[in-house]
């Protein structure tokens, strides 16, 4: 197939901050908040704070490993802890039964945030069954103790986005977590690198990035170049491109949609200007879109949108 260049490229720029998916502008604290959140009909888990304290100790010990396996130092979150150095467990109760939750984990975090204040949450859903799922700031896991789920759904807390390829991922001998390519691949590495969560001390949130797109050329394979110029007074740190798509979930007729992300590629960048390049055939495979992330070095992100 010829590819040719006949198509507009409309930029709709949006300046993400940290309100999403990462959620840190809200949160003045810089640490992670623990839930425990119970249905109106379920007995709660016996040693449910001793059970979590360790399940965030084990999942902050895999965040620090899986940055120094990429080469940026043992860095890693925070989380609430009392005068004795235990993690801090907020008990919600909520007012709903246990199947209702099952299949409404949205209105758990509506409960959540209308009793806690606005952060970052790990939340261990006391439900009977489930799994794991990342809902407007909270990161839900149905297990008190399995390190993966509750790894990963935090991971879309701190505003990862899936990543297929198996390319640039370095394994980390932790229960299962090598088979996830979002939790070990280089690009999640260097987007947590300049995360708040992952920085102590102040971090300045602006809105300086600039974008500016050049004009695409033809590559091999059918794909496409795309290339563009950023800049940013404070100094660049990582682009990333990515294809966005929705899904949902149906029960009772009602319809739940979600937004995704899978990452098609990511570069470090630095200075505080640079021409960086993506090759895609996204744009001739019946994609009508490709999206650009570009994070500078306080960890403030601007998310561009390149649609055919």
């Amino acid at each position: 197939m010829k590819t040719t260049l006949y198509f507009t490229l409309t930029l709709i720029t949006f300046l993400t901050l940290v309100s999403a998916p990462n959620g840190f502008a809200q949160d003045a604290s810089g640490k992670v908040g623990l839930v425990y959140f119970l249905p109106n009909d379920r007995q709660p888990e016996p040693d449910i704070d001793a059970k979590m304290d360790t399940l965030i100790r084990n999942v902050q010990q895999f965040y620090a490993d899986h940055l120094e396996n990429h080469g940026f130092g043992r860095k890693t979150f925070q989380f609430e802890t009392d005068e004795n150095g235990k993690a801090v467990v907020e008990h919600v109760n909520g007012r709903l039964t246990d199947e209702e939750y099952i299949y409404g984990v949205g209105r758990a975090a509506g409960e959540i945030h209308e009793q806690l204040d606005p952060r970052i949450y790990l939340c261990v859903l006391g439900t009977s069954r489930g799994g794991g799922v990342y809902f407007k700031g909270i990161a839900f896991t149905n297990f008190s103790s399995y390190v993966p789920t509750a790894a990963h759904e935090l991971g879309h807390a701190f505003g990862l986005q899936h990543d297929d390829r198996r390319s640039n991922i370095k394994l980390i001998l932790t229960e299962q977590i090598a088979e996830d390519n979002m939790l070990l691949s280089f690009c999640s590495a260097a987007n947590l690198d300049v995360h708040p969560f992952f920085n102590t001390g102040d971090q300045e949130v602006n809105q300086n990035t600039n974008i500016q797109i050049l004009p695409p050329i033809q590559s091999p394979q059918d794909a496409i170049r795309l290339r563009f110029n950023v800049t940013d007074p404070d100094g660049l740190h990582l682009a990333i491109l990515y294809s966005t798509f929705q899904s949902g979930t149906s029960k009772n007729g009602e319809l739940h949609v979600f937004n995704n992300w899978d990452i098609i590629d990511c570069k470090l960048i630095e200075g505080r200007s640079t021409t960086v390049e993506f090759d895609t055939n996204l744009l001739t495979k019946g994609n009508s879109s490709v999206d650009l992330r570009v994070l500078d070095v306080h960890g403030n992100k601007k998310n561009t949108r390149f649609q055919n």
